[in-house]
């Protein structure tokens, strides 16, 4: 069998002027709102060179965020997106912990990753790790429901090929590792 090589390559600027053109097609004030923005903020074209960086930024303009100037500001839109504004924004309230629990672990989560050059972990060392890290959390049963909540209310624990858990993305994982660093 013939085995073919793929890479993704980054947007360049018109690429990404077209993204946004499409994706807000039926708001185009919010593509020249964006336009605008990466002209007062040209190095955003390395940043937002990938269809998920530029997917995550088109979401956090539709949900009335800040339009972020940086790598740094992009991800912590995407947290505050995804821990909190997401239900709000939809005017539901279905999370039982705290956004800041969920953000301090996140961090520690990354970091303890991070450190051991991992990428995930099983379910079983993720809900220890909830254990060993939330303080109102002790029961192995509450530690599920606050690990459960990140994956299926907040979206940012992912399952990977192998059954285990993590943030997805290496770089939305260095970005939490560092901030607890």
């Amino acid at each position: 069998p013939t085995l073919c090589s793929l890479r993704l390559m980054p947007f360049n600027r018109d690429q990404i002027h077209l993204f946004f053109q499409k994706w807000f097609g039926d708001e185009p004030r919010h593509a020249r709102e964006i336009a605008v923005h990466f002209k007062k903020n040209p190095h955003l074209y390395d940043v937002i060179g990938s269809p998920l960086l530029a997917t995550v930024l088109a979401i956090v303009k539709r949900m009335g965020g800040h339009l972020p100037s940086s790598l740094v500001e992009l991800y912590e839109e995407r947290l505050r997106l995804l821990l909190h504004d997401w239900d709000a924004v939809k005017g539901v309230k279905r999370d039982k912990f705290a956004v800041k629990d969920k953000r301090f672990f996140l961090r520690r989560f990354a970091f303890q990753l991070h450190s051991h050059v991992q990428r995930s972990m099983p379910w079983n060392e993720l809900v220890k790790t909830v254990v060993a890290n939330i303080g109102a959390v002790r029961e192995w049963r509450d530690a599920e429901r606050f690990a459960r909540e990140l994956v299926e209310h907040n979206n940012v624990l992912l399952q990977d090929q192998q059954g285990n858990w993590g943030l997805g993305h290496l770089q939305y994982q260095e970005y939490l590792a560092a901030q607890e660093a």
